[in-house]
This record gives C-alpha cells, sequence and structure tokens, in this order.
C-alpha cells in the first residue's frame, strides 16, 4: 500500500514567497529614467519627475538640467540654483547650464548675478536672444534704461528673423481684412507690452 505523501509545510510556501519579495529589482537605466521624467514633465507632475531625476547621478548633464527646470517650473528658484551651481563645479565650462543659471538668477532678482553671467556667454553668443533677454531684464530692473533698451531692441530682432524662418510664421496679408462689424470680437488690436511704466506705452497711446 503507497503511503500518504506528507502534506506541504504551510512557511514553505511563505518562505518561498518572501525570498521572492526580498530579492531587489535591477535600477533602471539612465536613459529610460530620463524618458519616464520628461513624459512626467509635459504633462506638468514636476515633484514625481524632481523624485526620478535625483535617482541618477547629478554629474549627468541632461538630468540636472531636467531637474534645475523643475525646479525653476515650481518657482524653486534657489533649488534651481543650487542644482546648477553644483553642476558647474565639475562641468564649469557647460554654457547651457550656464545659462540655465542666470535664467535662474534673473527669475530669483539676482540681477548683478545674471548679469555678470550672461555678458560672458554672449561674447560667444551675440545671436542668442534668451541672453539679450537677461541682460534686457537685468539692466532695466537696476535703471539702466539704455542698456536695458539695446538689448531688448538686440532680442526682438533676433526673434523677428527666427520668426521669419519657423514654419509657424505668418505673414501679413497685402490688404487687411474689413472689419467684422457684425461681430466686434474679432476687431482686436494686439500690442505688446513687457511693463507696466507709463514710457513702455507712449508709442501706443500716440
Amino acid at each position: 500500500m503507497q503511503g500518504k505523501k506528507d502534506a506541504p509545510d504551510a512557511d514553505a510556501g511563505n518562505g518561498s514567497e518572501s525570498r521572492s519579495a526580498g530579492k531587489k529589482t535591477a535600477p533602471q537605466k539612465p536613459e529610460t529614467v530620463l524618458q519616464i521624467a520628461n513624459t512626467l514633465i509635459a504633462s506638468g507632475n514636476y515633484k514625481p519627475a524632481i523624485g526620478l531625476l535625483k535617482s541618477l547621478p547629478q554629474e549627468n548633464l541632461r538630468c540636472a538640467a531636467l531637474l534645475g527646470l523643475c525646479h525653476m517650473d515650481l518657482g524653486d528658484y534657489p533649488a534651481a540654483i543650487k542644482v546648477f551651481e553644483d553642476v558647474l563645479r565639475s562641468n564649469p565650462n557647460e554654457r547651457s547650464i550656464e545659462m540655465n543659471l542666470a535664467t535662474a538668477f534673473t527669475l530669483a532678482g539676482r540681477h548683478e548675478s545674471a548679469i555678470d553671467i550672461a555678458e560672458r556667454l554672449i561674447e560667444w553668443e551675440p545671436d542668442n536672444p534668451i541672453l539679450h533677454d537677461i541682460l534686457c531684464y537685468g539692466y532695466g530692473y537696476l535703471g539702466n534704461s539704455e542698456k536695458a533698451r539695446e538689448h531688448g531692441e538686440r532680442s526682438l530682432l533676433l526673434k523677428d528673423v527666427e520668426a521669419e524662418r519657423s514654419a509657424l510664421f505668418f505673414p501679413f496679408p497685402e490688404e487687411p481684412a474689413p472689419a467684422a462689424s457684425s461681430d466686434p470680437r474679432h476687431n482686436i488690436i494686439s500690442y505688446s507690452l513687457w511693463g507696466d511704466q507709463p514710457h513702455y506705452v507712449g508709442n501706443m497711446i500716440e
């Protein structure tokens, strides 16, 4: 007569499951983490993206750039500044990170620091409208209207050139469309302003 087989030990399965649960999963590749972080950023989920990016080595320039930009989008400019400054200690000649740092300084109200960086970078990139924007805003805030106007005009000219090259450029028609008297909402005059001081609206008033 064949003997009965002993019932399996109830703890044996649990032990096996415990051992499986205790196994560490392999870390994700940096490219995979960056891809997930980019998806989160595109949907406005900056905090989860920051958590992912902090899991990567901070000497990764793409990681550092994204991490700093996430902090800027959340309005945490001191954190963004720290990220960019930390990266520049080991990558002192990385101009894209320097430009991000200058932008963060501008947003944080540290205009002298922003100007110092932008003036140095603009020697290498004289046709970079972002650098001219930083200098325009910084000099304007510090009361140097002449410098602010110089860089503001240069920025607008460069952006006009870029707009003409862009597929999104819409040329003015040869003849303006007639006024839509039946629907006044279609009669819109657009005027671009970048400040609220009276001299900014002088030309429009005239």
